[in-house]
């Protein structure tokens, strides 16, 4: 784990956890009114994006999003 929220598995690719970060967000930043809606889940992966091509122009990044199930 990089940061809670944001992995590298064995082959070196990166992985973020939206719900994840946002969990970690609420604990430290309380006063944000953070929370899982759409807008906040869509808020972390765009500034996600938007960081990693800053700081590594050019490279190729690729968004997996996976079917939400309700809890059980």
């Amino acid at each position: 784990m990089v940061q809670p929220g944001c992995y590298l598995d064995p082959n070196g690719c990166g992985h973020i956890f939206p719900d994840e970060v946002i969990a970690e967000m609420m604990r430290q930043h309380p006063e944000a009114h953070f929370d899982f809606t759409p807008r906040d889940l869509a808020l972390v992966v765009q500034a996600m994006k938007e960081m990693m091509a800053r700081e590594f122009p050019g490279m190729t990044l690729r968004v997996t999003t996976h079917k939400r199930e309700a809890p059980v």
